[in-house]
Formats: structure tokens, sequence, C-alpha cells
């Protein structure tokens, strides 16, 4: 036992804190470091008696505090070095001072080896808290936050970073400190930081304590919100997958629906990523379709009830036991009884907990039926994003037979929830029928848009489960009748709706379903010849579709001839009237909806039931239809063929008069090229399509690429889905097409018909891509785009009009691009590598000839270059960076072309002066260069390897061309009559001496020589922006050479905040940062003017030559990125460029060849992707 320790003299302190103060002091001399610090300060200290003071008891107990918190080190070395201070800040007073401070400290004999108890935590927290209010922490703590808080306002983004870091810190101890209004403000003002780094860690800051308290959620909710449209792809994927958590830990929280309404925004996104739309995807089909989440918060307490039922019966069990010991032949009656009484209480218990598990599922099914349709009913439009979820569940991602049993699992799980939803909705509808109570998020819109809600989640839902729906169709019959009491709008939509869910349920119906009988669907049908006597396209197109399904049900097409027939009459009569003439208003209208109920009915019934039975009507009852009315159906499709021609030729002159009759021909074209290909296939042999895609209506232009695209997604589908096979089955056993063909997959005759059109087509529709009109691009790259995925287009032929469009304005176009680009490159590197160069050259004509200007940046980009990117950065960051090879290459290609002009100068000027009137020796305007160096400079690099390689490269072609500008101007100009062997020594001619007075071909020279200027000058404005915007000093230039290894210029490139724009630069070099005077000086040359052009020039290279180059600099020549890579590596040949500066001021160049192997190792460069 440990004796105790003597109490205090003064003050008198409870005995464990003595104790706590006590096992401090053996701690810190326990230490044989310290002790032998303290014997070098004190060698001939002496233990003594010492006077125990109570502040320096609360110190050391804070001190202890600190080592059992895990911080011994950083305690023990603080305080010793306190201790030092102030010990060596008496050494110089008297003896007695020291004497004194050192005697504090010592301990007793009887002390130092006893071993004593540890202080309790909550009586340290105790003394803690008692030291921070005696001292002055408390008083600082205010202004410290405050400091800190403003410091999260910094200029420097490195700055706000750190603070970031250390509030997160102190956060951490205390998160309470999240619900500070001050603290709240400062961080929802990061929130909207223009640093994607600083908003991606408050992201992570407030999601770390959002999930743990919904009062922290609530208070952030809104600020996290409006980021999921950030800029950075990583501050959406934080910020989605914190709504994740939420959700899913929270399934009834109140405010679930604006959640579920941004991640539907985020999904309806087209230019966002994939990556950020399968991540919102899968919280949707865990929340909604995942089983694994089925009874959600009740089943934990169902399981408890089990066990507590588990643990009574026990109990019973050992009581009975006990009282068994008085005799086996009394307790064998006993125990008999108390099994039958348990086996009764565990059934009655497991039927009572079955009800509540029951019960729980049900409720739960419910909660997710209604948020879906209040999520729904917040959209305001048609649930799309619902359909192609479900879509994706049902049919699933995997290629081959890879993943096919999980696919498989996962369809029949979605399948079971969709039918157990679709039950729910069905209550819901009649509860919104009736008046009930409204959910909470359906309370402020109208009784019709509730039902529209439900009926369109329910549509969704019953595609995936069509079964579920068959014992409710009766149910849909009233509201065919389209006396609802609403608007004409939401009538037509409603109807549409149920005619779907009619279309997707009778399929699958048997023949004793309530509500199918003989005279209630003709009774159906009526309703829906009113429908699509009444309303528009959708609500038409939506009720022929029904009747079709009615016709394959009751296999009785007679509701089909009754409505078609008379329709295609009258447009026969129509026809027959002359040419010249315009349609009447009434008859442009028939004919309208004329061709859209026979196109319907060549769509749904020829393209679903005619092929499906082999060709045939076999099987059908035709009893009451006469042979005239039979012979019609069957030859539909190659009357309403026949018919479109010359209904086109009619309009044709009356264009502007009959655009609807004219677009309902598209829409008619459609159809039939999906009910009926052949047909289609000679309609475009007569040239109708060609016809279209050329007609001055950009509308009917668009309209016909839409066909295009639509026929070969229908077509898509129906391969993909199996319809195909079992088509081409039926025709196998009904002898219509031999057995052979079958195993060359799908040979049923139709199915190439579409894309071969499509392919032979393909010129008219690559040159819409490059159209005026910003929906036809759109159109036009979609088709080209389901052209690639099907194969029937060569991805070398489209990569270059995808990197053009990547200077398109509109954002869809842009994104659209990006993503068939990736894809193609993921499959065909070197496609993209052969062609990058030659779209970003031709991009310049399409954005001149588009837009009228050329825009070689944009600002919507995220910041990997400080807010503004090159058109073309994602494309380079995405598949051109990450190899050194392919990057040098495609940058040394893009100098080449901004330094072209230049280039040309470089021969004699007898081969200039003979070469200058060839057109092909025309370059482009200066303007062209420009938006080639405005490229350069804001590409997004990321590394100094690429910044050094361009800063490098531009420093050679301008030491290289420079001189042969100013030497071939020098020459022109002593051709022309002016003497000196420089421009500072000839004297401008008295007159103006303009183009009239030159020879074409010293014109042409003189205008090659200003694009030359303007070029290097443009150089110039490259080397000098990029150098001060990435804080390239000249040193570190000096000693870069593209053959060393990559590894030291790895590093990550900084950008100086306040440097100067590329035009401000430019600005500087070029009137008004523009080329206009050297285009205005090759529209009206003069020779004085172009003497004052090439002066600028000189001086320009003058001032500048010190700080471009100064020594020496070798020069490789790039291989070609197309080479063989099976081709061995060899030496490859350079040339050292010599560059001094003359007194002239010429940069002279002496040729020294010298030749070297390039090993560059491509795994390093890989290495080097950021």
């Amino acid at each position: 036992m440990a004796s105790a320790a003597p109490e205090p003299s003064s003050p008198k302190l409870p005995g464990p804190v003595i104790d706590a103060v006590m096992r401090t002091i053996r701690i810190l001399r326990s230490s044989a470091d310290e002790e032998k610090r303290l014997s070098q300060v004190s060698p001939t200290a002496k233990v003594r008696e010492t006077p125990l003071k109570g502040h320096a008891l609360l110190r050391q107990a804070l001190a202890l505090y600190l080592v059992e918190e895990g911080l011994p080190e950083h305690s023990r070395k603080f305080r010793l070095a306190e201790w030092m201070h102030n010990w060596s800040s008496l050494s110089d007073t008297d003896y007695d001072a020291p004497e004194v401070y050192l005697a504090q400290w010592d301990v007793p004999e009887h002390v130092q080896h006893a071993c004593f108890p540890a202080l309790p935590r909550h009586v340290l927290d105790q003394l803690g808290r008692g030291c921070l209010l005696d001292g002055g922490l408390i008083g600082a703590k205010e202004k410290l936050q405050t400091r800190l808080l403003d410091l999260l306002r910094a200029p420097l983004v490195g700055v706000r970073s750190r603070a970031l870091k250390a509030l997160s810190v102190v956060i951490e101890k205390d998160p309470s400190l999240m619900l500070q209004p001050a603290i709240a403000h400062a961080v929802e003002s990061s929130l909207s930081d223009e640093a994607i780094s600083v908003r991606q860690a408050v992201v992570d800051l407030v999601g770390k304590y959002s999930l743990g308290s919904m009062e922290c959620f609530d208070v952030y909710r809104t600020s996290l919100l409006d980021r999921i449209i950030d800029k950075g792809v990583s501050v959406r994927k934080s910020v989605v997958k914190i709504l994740q958590g939420v959700l899913l830990k929270f399934p009834a929280y109140p405010k679930r629906v604006l959640l579920c309404t941004a991640l539907v925004k985020s999904l309806n996104m087209r230019r966002e990523e994939d990556s950020v739309k399968e991540l919102v995807s899968s919280i949707f089909a865990k929340i909604w379709f995942d089983n694994a989440i089925e009874g959600g918060a009740d089943v934990p307490e169902l399981v408890q009830d089990e066990k507590s039922s588990e643990n009574g019966q026990s109990g019973e069990t050992g009581e009975n036991g006990q009282n068994g010991q008085n005799g086996e032949e009394a307790s064998q009656p006993s125990l008999d009884s108390a099994t039958k009484v348990r086996r009764r209480k565990r059934s009655s218990s497991g039927a009572s907990l079955s009800r509540k598990r029951d019960q729980a599922n049900a409720r739960h099914l419910k909660h997710i039926a209604e948020q879906i349709v209040e999520v729904v009913a917040m959209q305001n439009c048609e649930p799309v994003w619902l359909v192609g979820l479900v879509g994706e569940l049902l049919n699933g991602p995997g290629e081959g037979d890879e993943g096919k049993k999980d696919v498989r699992e996962r369809a029949r799980r979605v399948k079971t929830r969709c039918e157990e939803l679709t039950s729910h909705l069905m209550e819901l509808v009649a509860s919104v029928e009736s008046g009930g109570e409204a959910l909470d998020a359906l309370k402020e819109i109208s009784p019709a848009q509730q039902l529209l809600a439900v009926l369109e989640t329910l549509c969704v839902l019953s595609n995936a489960a069509p079964s579920s729906l068959i014992p409710h169709l009766a149910s849909f019959w009233p509201y065919l009748k389209a006396d609802n009491g609403f608007d004409a709008h939401t009538e037509g939509r409603l109807c549409e709706l149920i005619c779907n869910m009619v279309c997707s349920a009778l399929l699958h119906a048997g023949n004793d379903v309530l509500g199918l009988d003989e005279g209630t669907l003709a009774d159906v049908n009526s309703d829906l010849r009113a429908l699509a006597l009444r309303f528009g396209t959708a609500t038409v197109t939506a009720s022929v579709h029904a009747m079709c399904v009615i016709a394959i049900y009751t296999q009785k097409p007679t509701a089909l001839v009754r409505i078609g027939s008379p329709f295609h009459a009258k447009i026969s009569a129509i026809l027959q009237g002359p040419v010249d003439k315009p349609y009447q208003p009434r008859e442009a209208q028939f004919v309208e909806r004329g061709l859209v109920i026979l196109g319907a009915l060549v769509r749904f019934w020829h393209g679903h039931v005619r092929r499906a039975k082999g060709g045939s009507l076999e099987g059908l009852d035709t009893a009451a239809l006469s042979t005239k009315q039979s012979a019609w159906l069957e030859k539909l499709p190659t009357l309403l063929a026949n018919a479109l021609p010359k209904l086109l030729r009619r309009c044709s002159p009356h264009g502007h008069r009959n655009r609807g009759v004219r677009l309902r021909i598209v829409s008619a074209l459609t159809a039939l090229f999906i009910g009926n290909p052949a047909e289609v296939l000679r309609l475009h042999n007569d040239g109708l399509l060609q016809g279209l895609l050329r007609d001055e209506d950009l509308e009917i232009v668009t309209s016909s690429v839409r066909l295009l695209r639509e026929a070969l997604d229908e077509e898509e589908s129906r391969v993909e889905s199996g319809i195909a096979r079992q088509q081409m089955t039926v025709k196998t056993e009904s002898g219509t097409m031999q057995v052979a063909h079958q195993v060359r997959g799908d040979q049923d005759s139709e199915a190439s018909i579409c894309g071969g059109i499509a392919a032979m087509l393909m010129s008219e529709i690559r040159s819409h891509l490059y159209g005026q009109d910003v929906q036809l691009r759109y159109e036009s790259l979609c088709l080209q785009g389901t052209l690639l995925r099907q194969g029937l287009q060569n991805p070398n032929d489209c990569i270059k009009s995808l990197v053009v469009l990547q200077a398109d304005q509109c954002v869809p176009v842009r994104s659209e691009a990006l993503r068939q680009l990736l894809l193609e490159y993921e499959k065909h590197p070197s496609f993209l590598l052969v062609h990058f160069v030659g779209g970003v050259a031709k991009s310049m004509g399409f954005q001149q000839t588009v837009f009228g200007e050329l825009c070689a940046i944009r600002s919507d980009s995220s910041e990997e270059n400080g807010g503004v990117e090159s058109v073309f950065g994602r494309v380079y960051s995405m598949c051109i960076r990450g190899s050194r090879k392919h990057r040098q290459s495609t940058l040394t290609k893009l100098l080449k072309l901004v330094v072209a002009p230049a280039e040309r100068c470089e021969r004699r000027s007898a081969q200039v002066v003979a070469n200058a009137a060839d057109p092909s020796a025309e370059a482009e305007p200066p303007s062209f260069q420009r938006f080639l160096a405005e490229v350069l400079a804001y590409l997004p690099y990321v590394q100094h390897d690429e910044v050094l390689f361009v800063l490098y490269s531009t420093s050679h072609l301008i030491s290289q061309y420079a001189h042969h500008v100013l030497e071939g101007a020098v020459d022109q100009l002593q051709k022309v009559g002016l003497a000196g062997d420089s421009i500072e020594e000839m004297t401008a001619p008295s007159d103006d001496m303009p183009a009239a007075d030159l020879p074409a071909a010293s014109l042409h020279a003189f205008q090659k020589l200003v694009r030359g200027a303007t070029c290097m000058k443009l150089l110039v404005g490259l080397f000098k922006f990029l150098k001060g915007y990435y804080g390239v000093t000249h040193g570190r230039l000096e000693k870069y050479h593209p053959s060393q290894s990559v590894r030291k210029y790895q590093t990550g490139v900084s950008r100086a905040d306040t440097s100067s724009s590329f035009r401000e630069v430019l600005r500087t070099l070029l009137p008004n940062g523009s080329v206009d005077e050297a285009e205005e000086l090759m529209r009206a040359f003069s020779v004085p003017l172009f003497m004052t052009y090439l002066q600028g020039l000189q001086d320009l290279l003058d001032r500048e030559a010190t700080t471009i180059v100064d020594e020496d600099v070798e020069v490789m020549d790039t291989p070609k990125s197309n080479a063989s890579p099976s081709r061995p590596k060899r030496a490859r040949r350079t040339q050292r460029v010599t560059v001094e500066v003359e007194s002239d001021g010429y940069f002279s160049c002496a040729d020294d060849e010298d030749c070297e192997a390039d090993e560059e190792d491509d795994e390093q460069d890989s290495a080097s992707v950021v």
C-alpha cells in the first residue's frame, strides 16, 4: 500500500489533487534527458520540503490531464521550456531568487517513490475548466474565432484553405459550434468561394456533421442544394453523397421532396457528368427499389419484440425445470404442459410478429409510393428520368454473359417492387378522386395536377410490371370519356396516360378478366375514336395505339378500318385536285389529323402485329370486314408511301402556308420508317429523304433528322429486347426464312434498312453539324452518335467534327460532342491524336461562319486554369495530357499552326516572289493565328513540364523565324526601290506607294510578311503571358530541355492571382490587343505603313531579346503521333540552333546538327497525369 501524501501547509487542498500533482512531478522526473538537464542547471540542488501553491497545483493537474489525453511530449516540453525560461530570467539576480524558485519544484524524498492513484476524469475536467476560467484564454476565444473567420475571406486561396482546416480542427472538438450564427454564416459564405478546393473542403466539413444531426443539416440545407449545380465535379459529387446519406438515414425527413427534386435536377442536366448521374440513379434505386431497406425503421422494433418473447419463454422454462426437481414422475407432466404452453405462445407470438412485419412493409411501401408521386409532381414535366431509371434497373448495363445472373435477379426484385407500388398507387388514385386528404407536397397544386402526378408515376411503374394493372383495367374506362371536368390540355394528357397504361397491360391479360368482354371493349373503341378526332397529336397517337392493342386482344381489326379508311379516302380525293393550289385551312387540318392517324396505324399495327406474324393477317377475325377493307388494311403502308410524295409536292410551292402539313408528312414518314422500312427504302431511292434534308425550312430539316434517329433507336430496341429474334423464329416456322440464315443473327430483311439509309445520308447530315440552327446541330450530332454506337459509321470520319464542335457556344452541343469523343477515344485513342489539330484549325472557320467571331476561351468551366479555360481544354486534359509524347506532339503541331505564316517567309525572296501568286500559298487571316495563340495560352496546364515545353518551343520558333521575316521585309523593300540594309536605314517614300503601284507578286509577298510579323508578335505575347501567369523564372527555363527526365518537372504549377490576361498582354504588343491593324494593312496596303509595322516588330524583339532567349537552345523534332507503335525506337535528328543577339537587334541562327536517341518511357508519362 502506498503511503498517503502529506498535507501541504498552505493552502489547504484536497488529497486527490495533491496526489495528482505528486504523480505529475514523478512523471516529469522520470525522464533521463530531463534529469540530465536539471542536473546541469542546478547540480547542487537538494531535496527539501516544497511550499506548494494553489496555482502551481492547478497547472500540474492540467499537465497530468494532457499527459493522460495522449499529448505527453507536448505538455512536458512546454512546461520545461517555460520552467527554463523563468529560471534563466532569475539567473542574473541575487542568489536567493533562483534558489527560492528551484525550491518550489523540489519534491520530498518520501513522495518521490510513492504510488498515488490517478485523479478521476470528472475531477480533471473540473480542474481544466477552472484553469481556463482563471486564465485569459476565455477572453481571447472570441477574438481568436473572429480572426479565424476573417481568414476565410482572405484574398489568397492557400490562406483560406489553411484557415478552413484550422476551423475544422476546432469544430471537431466541439461540433455544436456548427450551429453558432457567426460560424454558420462564414461557412455558408465559403460554400460560394471562387476556388473549387475551398468549396470542396467546406462541403466535406458540412457533410461530416450534417449526417449526425438533422438540426445541423437544416441550417446548411439551402446552401448545399445550391451546390448541386456547382462548376466542380468533385463538389457536386460530395453534395450528392450527403443527400444520399440523409435520405437513407432519415427516410421520414420532412423536406425529403426538396432533396429528391434537387437530385432529379442534376439527373436532367444534359451537361452533367455520367459519374454523377450514375450516383444519383443509385440513390433512387436504393431508397425506392432496394428490398434491403424493406420495413424501414419498424424492423428493429420487431426484432426486439421477438427477442423479448424468446426471453420470456426461456424464463418460463427455467421455472418449470426447477419445479420438476421434486421427482421424475411429478416433473414429466409439468414438462409436457410447459412444452405445449411454449409452443402455443411461440405460435401466437410468431403470427403477431408476422402481422407487424407485414404492416410495417405496407407502411413503408405506401411511404415510397407517396414520395415518388411528390417528386414527380414537383418537376412540372414528363418523368423521363424515372423512365430511364426503371429501364436501367430492369435491363442493366451488363455486356455478354458477365453479370447476367445479377442483372436478372435485380430485374426480378425491381419488378416485384413495381407491382407492390402499383397497388398502392391505385389506392392513391382512388383517394385523390374521392377528394381525400392530399399529400403534403401536393397541397399547393390543383386536384387535376395531383391526379396527373399519380397517373404519370403509375404509367412509368406499370411498364415494368404491366400485369399488376390487369385487375384495375375496368376502373380506367371512365377516364376515356374525356368528361372529367378538366381543361383541354389536362384532359388530353390524362387520356394519353390512360391509353399508354391500357396498351402495356392489355397485352398480358387473359380472357377471363372483368371488364374485358366484347361489348365493353366495343364501347372503349368508340371512346378512343372520339379521342382521336378531338385532341392533339400525342393523344391521337396514344388512342390509335390503344385501338391496335384492343384489335390484337380481340383479333378483330374492324375499328382500325373504320377510323383509318375515311381519312385515306378524303386525302386521296384532295390529291385529285390541282397541284398548284394550296391547301385550304379545313383541308390542311383534315390532312394533318389523317396523316397522324394513318401513320399510327402503320407504326403500331403493321409494325408490331404484321411483322410479328410473319407478314400475314392469318388468325385474325376478318368476317366483319369486306374484301375491299381487308385489302386496304393489308396495303396501307404502300398506300401511305405513295401518298406522301404527292402531298409534299403540293405543299412545296406554298411551304410557308402549309408548314403544319409538311411537318405531319415527316411524322408519318417516321411511323412508316418504323412500321415498314422497305417502303421507306423505295422513297429514299426516289430522292424524298434527300429533298427533306435540303429543305429551306430548318424546322422541316430538323424533323427529318429526328425521324432517322427515332427509327434507329426503335430498331435498336427491337433487336436488343429480343423481339427481332422472336419475329425471326416466327418467319422460320412459317417458311418465309431459311434456317441457315439464323446463324448469322438477326436476318429478318429489315434490321439493316434503317441504318443503311442513314449511312447513305450521312454526308447531308454531317453538313448540318456546322449549320446556323443550334437545334439542327444538336439533332444531327445525336444522330451521328447513334450511328457510331450501332457501328454504322466509321469513327475516323467523325472525330474531327466532334473536335470542331467543342468550339460551339451551345452547352448541350458541346457536352454531347465531348461525350461521344470520350467514348470513341476509349476505343480508338490514335484517331483523336491524328485529327485533333485538324479539328482545332477547322473550328476557326466554324466559329467565323456560324457566330461571326472567334472565341477561344470560355468562362463557365472549372477552375483548373483559374476560371478561364480554352474551348479545347477538356479534350486536352482528359485525352492528351496523360502521355508526354502525345502531349508534346500536339503542342508542337499547334505552335506550328501559329507560326505557319512566318515559316513561309523563310524561303529566299526570289522563291517568295515566284510562289506568291500561287493561291495554294495563301494563309488564313491573322485573326486565326490569334485564335490559336489564345487556345495555347489557356489550355489547362497542371505541370511545369507542360508550361516549360511551350515556353521552350515558343522561344525557339521566335529565334528561328523572326530573322527571316525582317530579312525578307528588307529584301522586298529593296526591290521596290528603297535603299538600305535594314528598315531603320531606309527612308519611307514621300508618297504612300499604295498597292495599285506594286506588282501583284510583290503585293502578295508583302502580305505574307505582314502575316509573319503578326504571328511573331503573337508568339512573343504568348511567351510573356505564360511566363508571368505561371511564375516561370528565367533560370529555370534555361535549365529545361525536352529530352530530360520528366520526374523533376512533375510538380504542379501555381498561378499568379494578379497576373494580366492574355489579351491585356497583347495590348502592349498590338493596338487594342487585336490584329485589326494587320488585316487592314493587308486590305489597304501602303509601304510606309508596312515599314512602321515591321519597325514595331524589330523594336519589340530588341526589347524582349534577352528575356526570351540569351544562350544556346536545342530543339528536337517531335515524332509523328500516327507512327506505328510497333516500330522500334531509333535515333532522331535534332537541330541545334545557336542564337545570338547582334548589334542590329536581329536573331542570328547558326545551325549545328546533332543526333541523340529518344528513350522516353511512356510509363512515366502516364504517372504524370494529375
